[in-house]
């Protein structure tokens, strides 16, 4: 693991050198943040597609509703497990 100190964030900052490291951080490496925020958008979005929210906005009985959801169960569990390893990807490469 890198040592702390040779992060490019590692500094005393005021609020302008701050937000100018945080430009240049990310400036330089917008490429790949972006490349990895963009596949992780759709594949949630695909993943997205298999649950019908229409479906469950107008049900209004509660044990319906449920029911309908235990069937969304699987395709939910899916997406919230690919964003929480995208999202572990990205504060990585961050940090």
């Amino acid at each position: 693991m890198l040592q702390i100190k040779n992060h490019p964030l590692y500094l005393k900052h005021d609020i302008d050198s701050a937000m100018s490291s945080l430009w240049e951080f990310y400036r330089g490496r917008f490429f790949s943040l972006f490349l990895i925020s963009f596949v992780m958008s759709l594949i949630i979005q695909y993943g997205s597609t298999f649950i019908n929210i229409k479906d469950l906005q107008t049900t209004t009985d509660p044990m319906v509703l449920l029911e309908k959801i235990k069937d969304y169960i699987v395709p939910i569990l899916i997406i919230s497990v690919i964003s929480l390893f995208f999202s572990n990807i990205l504060h990585y490469y961050i940090l």
